[in-house]
């Protein structure tokens, strides 16, 4: 991964503009790796040896700055502690958030050489990802009272970037003269966004101190525990946590109700849909199959208790 060069890319695209938190906001994002970014790279090394790094460097940066405009407009959404919001005003983050995703779009659109056909479609691509999730923001904004509700919500919010990253390397294996079905590529992106997602869940509502997913009904964990609550057990300690309890009880009983193995099972099934899709592409053995591996690895394994929960 070039992340070097991917923050030249960037750059490159602000080159007109003194905007110093702008461009701080950048340099931050592009002082360590972000693996999320080289999925378009990852897919296309499922199907050729060697990958355009000038093509996956813009890619990259296309994809860094559109999750960068998300990651922006989520935390002043929600308020988020430690947000960009409480360094500058509302009205600069939100313009900051429109700029990263023009900027996102324009590198989309050049990433490929000027007489191939890709760079429409990759602008495409990522002005889909944006809009989307702009929608699942929408919804993300309201509780989530069924387990059908929060399907959509993921599906609009959560797996737009997955999906849509999948489809740049596709596009990207085009490129490079592969025969690629977009559309089964697209369809493991979103698999794989709602592992993520299910995943991201567990480890933050077992997480202490405990997280902002105890003030809402958006994780399936306690979502899970809500819906099966007939006693008003978990009510009452959901409430002590939001009230500033230790979380250590309430984490138990998410172990104890069935939450944590519920959510074990519903990522254990995505992974079987994603093989399958992989057999069907025929890429079994490839750099595909080692992300869906490290993910189902990742699945929390509680034994005794909260404090036994770990990533194995």
């Amino acid at each position: 991964m070039h992340i070097e060069k991917t923050r030249l890319c960037g750059e490159s695209a602000m080159a007109n503009y003194d905007w110093p938190l702008l461009r701080r906001l950048w340099e931050e994002a592009t002082s360590k790796p972000r693996p999320s970014w080289y999925l378009p790279e990852l897919v296309t090394m499922c199907f050729v040896d060697q990958c355009d790094e000038e093509v996956s460097a813009k890619l990259a940066a296309a994809l860094g700055m559109a999750q960068l405009a998300i990651k922006l407009i989520d935390d002043l959404l929600d308020a988020e502690p430690g947000g960009v919001q409480e360094q500058a005003s509302a009205g600069e983050v939100a313009n900051i958030a429109c700029a990263f995703q023009a900027f996102s779009s324009d590198l989309a659109l050049t990433s490929f050489h000027p007489n191939t056909p890709f760079g429409k479609p990759a602008a495409a691509i990522i002005a889909r990802l944006l809009h989307e999730t702009a929608f699942g923001q929408k919804l993300d904004s309201s509780e989530a009272f069924t387990e059908e509700e929060y399907w959509v919500t993921v599906q609009w919010k959560s797996t737009p970037f997955y999906r849509h990253a999948f489809a740049l390397g596709a596009l990207l294996a085009r490129h490079h003269g592969a025969t690629v079905d977009v559309q089964l590529i697209r369809s493991l992106g979103t698999i794989f966004g709602e592992m993520v997602q299910v995943i991201d869940d567990m480890v933050d509502v077992m997480a202490t101190p405990a997280t902002g997913d105890w003030h809402r009904s958006n994780n399936l964990l306690i979502l899970f525990a809500e819906l099966t609550d007939e006693h008003g057990r978990f009510a009452e300690l959901k409430t002590a946590v939001q009230g500033g309890a230790d979380p250590e009880t309430a984490q138990q009983y998410l172990i104890d109700c069935g939450a944590v193995t519920y959510c074990e099972h519903v990522v254990k099934g995505k992974y079987e849909r994603a093989m399958e899709l992989l057999a069907i592409l025929k890429i079994e053995d490839s750099p595909l199959r080692k992300l869906f591996d490290s993910h189902l690895s990742a699945v929390l394994v509680p034994t005794k208790g909260p404090d036994s929960i770990r990533l194995v």
